[in-house]
């Protein structure tokens, strides 16, 4: 049976990190404001969004899950991927919780 594992080589992984240091050098001030905007939306929740806060959080979290896909952010992109859903299904209630995740992964890569 084959293994998918790929070993990466040294340029490779070379590239990998220039990857990353361009994407959180000159993708942060996006990443950054797309929190913005989503903290700005978590402090005025309502027990009701209107149908036009929903699409605007569904699509910053549509746009994070794709930015970060692109550069293989794999975590990043999935918590774009979940506050797209939460929006997409009008589940107000966990809103909060994935902005809080994705506040929680900004502070922790600023830490590395």
């Amino acid at each position: 049976m084959k293994s998918n594992t790929r070993v990466h080589s040294i340029s490779e992984v070379s590239r990998i990190h220039e990857i990353e240091k361009y994407f959180f050098s000159q993708g942060k001030n996006y990443i950054e404001k797309r929190f913005e905007d989503l903290l700005e939306i978590k402090n005025n929740l309502k027990d009701e969004l209107d149908s036009n806060r929903l699409e605007k959080i569904q699509k910053i979290g549509h746009k994070i899950k794709g930015s970060a896909g692109l550069y293989g952010f794999s975590a990043l992109s999935e918590i774009g991927n979940r506050i797209e859903d939460t929006a997409k299904n009008g589940d107000i209630s966990k809103l909060p919780k994935v902005i809080d995740e994705f506040q929680t992964f900004l502070n922790e890569e600023k830490l590395k």
